[in-house]
């Protein structure tokens, strides 16, 4: 018992010591993939915490929406979806301020208020998932520029004194090339699957927003 609790503080211990060689070998180049990789992490986690469906579309907003315009209190409906501050409250309220502002509105003057603050809407979404996009594209490059680096380092004594040049010294640059290659294509990968996931979702309740609102919507046809 006590031997393999040795054992185990042991593979610790070395794990440890490797974890730093590693961190030593990659330079401020990992260092920075390291810090990319920490925002990767809290955006990604903060969209999945916002892409939700009763951020973006809550049920109860829409049931209260529909009741307001099914009465035509345009004006309490526009406070409503004032109140609201999510993506359904904003295209709803455009219409309502539509609505409210001109009574003769036609049908289509309200659905051209809501198309438009839709597609804002879904514009502020997608550029939101565009930052996990850039981290998809940069990481990689910022791993080629740790490549780069470290060749440069590696061969730095060829040019001062060919027989001068030191194992070690070779080793070393090759090693900071290798590791921040491996750093940013592993970043660059989770970055891009997560984006791959995001849009996925984002699609899909998009879908459900403009389905959703577009109920309401046919509400205002009756009151126009």
């Amino acid at each position: 018992m006590l031997f393999s609790t040795l054992l185990t503080y042991a593979e610790a211990a070395q794990n440890s010591s490797s974890f730093k060689e590693i961190f030593a070998q990659g330079g401020l180049v990992l260092l920075v993939l390291v810090a990319l990789s920490v925002f990767l992490i809290a955006i990604v986690a903060l969209l999945f915490m916002t892409l939700r469906e009763q951020v973006l579309i809550p049920n109860s907003f829409i049931s209260e929406a529909a009741s307001l315009t099914e009465k035509g209190d345009m004006e309490a409906l526009s406070q409503l979806c004032k109140k609201s501050e999510s993506p359904a409250g904003a295209i709803i309220g455009a219409a309502a301020e539509q609505m409210h502002a001109d009574q003769a509105s036609s049908y289509d003057m309200i659905k051209d208020a809501a198309e438009s603050e839709g597609s804002h809407q879904i514009g502020i979404i997608h550029h939101k998932l565009s930052y996990v996009g850039d981290i998809a594209k940069i990481a990689p490059m910022i791993g080629l520029l740790g490549t780069v680096l470290g060749m440069m380092q590696a061969f730095s004594g060829l040019k001062q004194d060919f027989g001068a040049v030191k194992p070690i010294a070779l080793a070393d640059g090759i090693a900071q090339a290798m590791v921040t290659t491996a750093a940013g294509l592993i970043v660059g990968l989770i970055a891009m699957f997560c984006h791959s996931l995001l849009r996925q979702r984002a699609g899909h309740l998009t879908d459900i927003l403009e389905q959703k609102s577009a109920r309401v919507l046919r509400r205002f046809m009756k009151k126009a």
